[in-house]
Order: structure tokens, then sequence, then C-alpha cells
């Protein structure tokens, strides 16, 4: 069966992919506290900011992703609503006890 995205609610969507990024993107705060401590036992500034940098990183791309996804969903929005959204070809899954996820 045929379905066509019309339209995304671009609020909600934009929230879960940037809590979704931020959270695999804490990585680098771990990074950061590494450097930054490195850093502090070297008397490195360069190092130090490095570190401060890392640790930000994820609030940085959370507000980043946050913002450009309201953007791109706005965009689509509009554009779906003028030319039609993305035509998905859709069908119901088989009840077989072999379907991962059951």
């Amino acid at each position: 069966m045929n379905k066509e995205i019309v339209s995304i609610d671009s609020k909600q969507t934009a929230k879960i992919l940037a809590i979704t990024t931020t959270l695999i993107s804490l990585i680098f705060s771990l990074i950061g506290v590494v450097v930054l401590i490195w850093g502090s036992f070297g008397k490195s500034l360069y190092a130090q900011t490095v570190g401060v940098t890392y640790i930000l990183l994820p609030l940085f791309n959370f507000i980043l992703v946050y913002l450009f996804s309201r953007l791109t969903f706005w965009i689509y929005n509009k554009t779906a609503a003028k030319y039609g959204g993305i035509m998905m070809d859709l069908r119901d899954p088989e009840d077989t006890e072999d379907t991962p996820g059951n």
C-alpha cells in the first residue's frame, strides 16, 4: 500500500534527533575530561582549551542539530504541501515467529 508523508512534526522530531545525537556525542565529553586532566598536569593551556571544547561539544551538537532539523522539517513541510511528500510502499509484516523484534 502506498503512503505519503505530507507533514512532519518539526519540534518533536528535531528534539528526538538532537537528544539521540547528543547522547552519541557524549563520548567527546569523556575524551575532553581526559585531555583537560592531562593538560592540567602538564600546565598546557592548549590542552586545557581543547579539553573544555570537547566537554562542551555535546551541547553545541544539541543546539545545532535541533535548529537545523527544525529548519529542514519546516522546509520539507512547505515543499510537501506544494509538490507532494515522500511516497513509501508499506506492507504489514508477516505473522511468523521468526520475525525479529517479536
